[in-house]
């Protein structure tokens, strides 16, 4: 660090230099305009009108896939989906996103557990919804596998619910066990869970210190 003027790393890297700026999140391109914005554009094309008229609950989830640190199968995504399932016949309504790295078998496996009537599923085709996909949210689950889907789930100020998944690697370890001390998520194991939260942007942080 001392080569340069600034430098800034997650915490969860570890790394031990006091000249280093560390922050728990970090920085994305997405702020509470651009989620408001996009919301009010998405939401007659992803909210059936039955979903205020009934006061559905938006349930944002974000799935992303096998990596060198979580071993993200079938079965465990059969049990995402199941869980998923059950939320729909609470009378939650469904926003549904799956990565690039989503095997093609999730996209073939989710319509088996989510109807039409129950949700709406991006296949990464077309123009992308995401964005507005955080914005409508009353509740987020994300998998475990992306620390930056993590992330961009802790801006919209809404309860964050973590789904966990076989593996991990220490790195990962540190930033999961981080965000639940700060009660910035909490584990996905079934049920919605909801808790006084606030909008968390580490983009604003690192651009005030830089400035």
């Amino acid at each position: 660090a001392a080569h340069f003027d600034f430098v800034w790393a997650p915490q969860h890297d570890a790394v031990r230099d006091p000249a280093i700026m560390q922050t728990l999140l970090s920085p994305h391109g997405l702020t509470p305009q651009i989620l408001h914005q996009q919301a009010t554009q998405w939401r007659p094309l992803l909210l059936p009108p039955s979903v205020a008229e009934n006061n559905r609950k938006v349930v944002t989830v974000s799935i992303g896939g096998p990596s060198k640190a979580y071993a993200f199968d079938e079965a465990t995504f059969t049990r995402l989906a199941s869980q998923l399932q059950d939320l729909a016949r609470q009378g939650c309504f469904l926003l549904i996103t799956l990565s690039r790295r989503s095997p093609a078998s999730y996209e073939a496996i989710l319509p088996q557990y989510i109807g039409p009537e129950d949700g709406f599923i991006w296949d990464n085709q077309g123009d992308n919804p995401y964005q507005a996909m955080l914005g409508l949210a009353d509740h987020l689950i994300v998998t475990a596998d992306s620390a930056n889907m993590v992330g961009e789930a802790c801006l919209p100020g809404k309860p964050v619910q973590v789904f966990e998944l076989p593996g991990g690697s220490p790195k990962f370890q540190r930033f999961h066990a981080a965000l639940r001390q700060h009660d910035y998520v909490r584990p996905f194991t079934g049920s919605l869970e909801a808790w006084p939260v606030q909008s968390q942007n580490a983009t604003t942080q690192i651009a005030t210190k830089i400035a």
